[in-house]
């Protein structure tokens, strides 16, 4: 089983929903978050692509719309894996207050029974976005980011298909 928060940070097409997948396995039953919205055909192969590499047990939840808070207050599981938060940022970047709608999302998981491992995309090692509408969704999900990471029991960081770790267990906790 996992800590009650795991973060798992990493670039596209890094391994990290495949690391993040394998963390859970043995956790029985798992709910799976699915954010990402069907946009294009690549969206329904990588869609796809995930769905096939899931077992069979894992319930899926899709939270395409701004209601995560709500789905995270309704699990009846011992395990959530959220995959990814990098898409709901995205879909909250119009909301009020991003930053205070994701604390209340973080609250939730704090307060629930179930243990999350939730995904995300690192988006400060990458190039600078050309349009002001890319630099303040990275400014953004970079905060996000580090607040999930200060609040996490444990942090990892994929590249290559390869996991670091960042911060591990509870003595850790607070230090990013």
């Amino acid at each position: 089983m996992t800590a009650k928060l795991t973060f798992v940070l990493g670039g596209a097409d890094s391994g990290k929903s495949a690391f993040a997948e394998k963390l859970a396995l043995g956790a029985d039953p798992v709910v799976y978050i699915a954010t990402a919205p069907v946009t294009d055909e690549e969206m329904v192969k990588k869609i796809r692509a995930h769905q096939e590499r899931r077992p069979a047990s894992w319930e899926t939840i899709e939270v395409l719309d701004l209601s995560l808070k709500r789905a995270i207050l309704d699990l009846n599981a011992p395990l959530a894996l959220l995959d990814s938060l990098t898409m709901y940022v995205a879909r909250i970047m119009d909301t009020p207050d991003p930053q205070a709608h994701m604390r209340d999302v973080l609250d939730a998981m704090t307060i629930s029974a179930s243990e999350f491992i939730v995904v995300s995309d690192e988006v400060g090692l990458g190039v600078v976005p050309a349009t002001e509408s890319g630099r303040a969704f990275r400014r953004l999900l970079g905060m996000i980011n580090q607040e999930v990471a200060t609040a996490a029991d444990e942090v990892y960081l994929v590249a290559a298909g390869l996991p670091l770790t960042l911060k591990s267990g509870a003595a850790d906790k607070g230090a990013t």
